[in-house]
């Protein structure tokens, strides 16, 4: 399985990178640290980044060049080269199913 996402334009201002369609928790792990390198990069010219499952939706600002923002996303993604690190907090909440 490749790290490295399929990138395309998502409408004027937006693009959309995507990971094989397949529920795997390696591949979410993939697509977080991955969102979590665009916000931190791009504070400039990114108005917001969405996360799914193995895909995610990153909107440009208006004021920001599509072509000039593409090539730098691609350069900084292939060039990326650390293994996924996002931790999930694993929470326990206790239920009872007994009725007063």
């Amino acid at each position: 399985m490749s790290n490295y996402p399929t990138i395309r334009t998502f409408g004027e201002q937006a693009v959309l990178l995507d990971w094989p369609a397949q529920i795997d928790l390696d591949i979410n792990k993939i697509v977080l640290s991955y969102c979590d390198l665009i916000k931190n990069v791009f504070t400039e010219e990114v108005q917001d980044v969405v996360p799914t499952y193995n895909s995610i939706a990153v909107y440009v600002s208006k004021t920001t060049e599509m072509n000039q923002f593409l090539k730098k996303l691609q350069t900084t993604i292939f060039n990326f080269s650390e293994k996924p690190r996002y931790r999930s907090n694993i929470i326990s909440i206790p239920v009872c199913y007994e009725l007063p």
